[in-house]
C-alpha cells in the first residue's frame, strides 16, 4: 500500500501579503541620459545644368557639411546647444516621472496605513489611483488587505478597478476575505466586485475564505452569488479546503448551504478523506453527520479508514468504525506505521488480522520489518499468525 501524504498538497499556510512572482518585469535602472543626436548634415547636389556652368568656379559642386572654419564653429555651437537642450529635456522628463512615482508610492503607503486624508491629498496632486507596486498591489488592494474601509471607498470614488488583481491573481475581494474582513468585503461586493475571479492557482474568494476559516466571509460570499462547487486547479472545492484545514464551523456552514459532501478532487479525494488524513475529528464528525460516504475510496483505492490508520488518527478511525467503515487493509497500514492505538482499536472492532497487502506481507510481518515489535506482539496476542519474514519482503526494507 503506498504511503499517503497528499493532505499536505494544499497548504493553508499561505501568506496573505502580496508576494513576489517569478517572471515579473524587472525595473530598468541606471542614470544614463541618452541625448538625441543632432540632425544629420544634408548633402547638397547641383543640377546637371548648374554643374556645366560652374566647373571652373571656386564654389564646390557638392558638399557634405560645412566647409569654412566659421561654418564649422557655427555647427559646433549649434550641436552643443542642441545636446544641452536634449539633456535638459530628458532630465526634466525623468524628474517628472520620478515625482509621479513618488506620488504613487505615497498613495499606496497612505492606503496601507489607512490615512484617508493623506490619500486624498495624493490624488489631488496627481497620483494614479490604480498604480501598482512591484507585486501588482494597487492602493485599493492594500487598503482592502487591511480593512481600511474609508480609504477603499475613496479609491472606488476615484475610479479604482475593483477587480484588478495583483501579480498572483488575488483581487481586493479575495485578499479581504483571506483576512476575514467582512465589512471590507461587503464594500467591494457593493462596488460590483466579482467573487468568481481566481488566482493563478485557480482559487476564488470563497475557496480562500474556506481554506482560512473565515466563516462570516464564506456566508457573505455565498449570499452574494459565489458558487459552492467551484474547483481550483487541483479540483479542490471550498468544502474540501475547509475540511482539510480543520475549520469545522465553515464545514458545517457549507454543508448547511448545500455543498456536496462527497465531491472529489482530481485524485478522487473527498472532504471526509482529507479531514481524516489531517486528523480533524470535528470536521470528520460534521461530514459523517451529513451522511458523507465513509466507504468511498480515492483514485488509488485508499479509503478514509486506511488514511486514519496510516496517519495514526485514532479518534477519526473510531468515528469511521462507528459509522460503518470497512477495515480492509487498515490493520496492515497501522501496523506498518507503528500506530499501536489504532491497531488495537481495529482489533477491538473485529478487523481481519492477517489480511496481506499486495506484496504478500501480513500486518505482523510488516510491523516487525519496520521495527514495531510492540504492535506485532499485540496482534499476535490477539490471534494474528506470526512466522518468518518473507525474504523478498525483508529485502524491501
Amino acid at each position: 500500500m503506498p504511503q499517503r501524504e497528499r493532505f499536505t498538497s494544499y497548504s493553508a499556510k499561505r501568506s496573505t501579503r502580496p508576494l513576489p512572482f517569478d517572471g515579473r518585469d524587472s525595473a530598468i535602472g541606471g542614470d544614463t541620459l541618452f541625448a538625441a543626436p543632432s540632425p544629420p548634415t544634408q548633402r547638397v547636389l547641383f543640377e546637371p545644368e548648374v554643374l556645366k556652368e560652374a566647373v571652373a568656379g571656386p564654389t564646390p559642386l557638392w558638399r557634405e557639411g560645412p566647409v569654412t572654419e566659421a561654418e564649422l564653429e557655427a555647427q559646433r555651437c549649434e550641436e552643443a546647444s542642441q545636446d544641452e537642450q536634449s539633456i535638459e529635456d530628458d532630465r526634466s522628463q525623468d524628474e517628472g516621472e520620478e515625482d509621479d512615482d513618488i506620488e504613487d508610492s505615497q498613495l499606496r503607503m497612505a492606503c496601507e496605513d489607512g490615512d484617508t486624508e493623506r490619500a486624498r491629498r495624493c490624488l489631488e496632486n496627481g497620483s494614479k489611483v490604480d498604480e501598482s507596486d512591484e507585486h501588482g498591489a494597487t492602493p485599493l488592494f492594500l487598503a482592502s488587505e487591511r480593512a481600511h474601509v474609508d480609504c477603499m471607498r475613496l479609491m472606488l470614488e476615484h475610479g479604482a478597478e475593483v477587480n484588478r488583481g495583483a501579480n498572483h491573481g488575488a483581487t481586493p475581494l479575495l485578499i479581504a476575505c483571506c483576512n476575514g474582513h467582512v465589512d471590507a468585503s461587503r464594500v467591494l461586493l457593493d462596488a460590483k466586485a466579482d467573487p468568481s475571479k481566481r488566482t493563478k492557482g485557480g482559487r476564488d474568494a470563497l475557496g480562500a475564505a474556506a481554506q482560512l476559516g473565515r466563516t462570516a466571509c464564506v456566508k457573505l460570499l455565498v449570499e452574494r452569488g459565489a458558487k459552492l462547487e467551484t474547483q481550483d486547479n487541483k479540483g479542490a472545492r471550498a468544502l474540501y479546503l475547509a475540511a482539510q484545514n480543520g475549520h469545522d464551523e465553515v464545514v458545517t456552514l457549507l454543508i448547511e448551504l448545500g455543498a456536496d459532501v462527497d465531491a472529489r478532487d482530481d485524485e478522487g479525494t473527498t472532504p471526509l478523506w482529507i479531514a481524516v488524513a489531517a486528523g480533524h475529528d470535528l470536521a470528520v464528525e460534521a461530514l459523517i453527520r451529513a451522511r458523507a460516504d465513509v466507504l468511498l475510496p480515492d483514485n488509488f483505492g485508499s479509503t478514509a479508514l486506511s488514511a486514519a490508520a496510516q496517519e495514526g488518527h485514532t479518534a477519526c478511525a473510531r468515528l469511521l468504525l462507528e459509522n460503518g467503515a470497512e477495515t480492509g487493509l487498515a490493520v496492515w497500514a497501522a501496523a506498518r506505521q507503528g500506530h499501536f492505538e489504532v491497531a488495537r482499536l481495529l482489533v477491538a472492532y473485529g478487523a481481519e488480522l492477517d489480511k496481506p497487502a499486495s506484496d504478500g506481507s501480513s500486518p505482523v510481518k510488516a510491523a516487525r520489518a519496520a521495527g514495531y515489535d510492540d504492535v506485532a506482539d499485540m496482534l499476535v496476542d490477539a490471534g494474528a499468525r506470526d512466522g518468518p519474514l518473507l525474504a523478498s519482503f525483508k529485502h524491501h526494507f
